[in-house]
């Protein structure tokens, strides 16, 4: 019965212990993860900041291109019997087609910047991939040339026990055959 006991409590205090340890793994584990993630944010921090200014470029153009739009709508008369005189409508719809250009370029001129944002970005995602395989690849090399470092001391040590105790016997060897040896 105590034996029992004994056995029950030893397996609870086991079970426990199993606990406690995958519960540090896991929370070495998730620091390494937001360790990795850190260093991807931060390896990333000026592209992120060359993608917010391109924003900013981009709404201060559509915001620019509304107000302009909104200016040539309120000019044109919209009420009945309304009379428009040729040269402001002429006017006016120069100055639509000149904002309607303005636009088509506007666009133009952020598609390829888009598009080489899209490239950029998915070129980025394989190097960032192919960096984590090496930096894994890097952290088992890691410990591994410590692991043979300090097998390597290990092995010194045992052979200058080894050389030294050798010496010894060496030295022994000689006195016990200077003893025997009549003068």
């Amino acid at each position: 019965m105590v034996f029992q006991n004994n056995l029950l409590w030893v397996l609870d205090s086991l079970s426990e212990l199993r606990h406690s340890v995958a519960q540090r793994r896991l929370k070495l584990q998730k620091e390494k993860l937001k360790m990795k993630l850190d260093f991807v944010l931060h390896s990333q921090i000026k592209l992120l900041e060359a993608w917010g200014d391109m924003e900013r470029q981009h709404l201060s153009s559509v915001s620019k291109t509304k107000e302009c739009l909104h200016s040539v709508v309120c000019r044109v008369p919209l009420i009945e019997g309304a009379e428009v005189d040729p040269q402001s409508a002429s006017i006016a719809l120069r100055h639509a087609s000149d904002l309607s250009a303005s636009i088509k370029s506007s666009l133009s001129s952020f598609s390829p910047s888009a598009e080489q944002t899209v490239a950029l970005l998915s070129e980025l995602a394989e190097v960032v991939a192919q960096e984590k395989l090496l930096v894994e690849e890097c952290l088992e090399l890691l410990q591994t040339v410590s692991a043979l470092q300090i097998q390597e001391k290990s092995l010194k040590c045992y052979i200058i026990q080894f050389s030294s105790k050798q010496q010894e016997l060496w030295q022994q060897e000689q006195q016990s055959q200077l003893q025997e040896t009549p003068s």
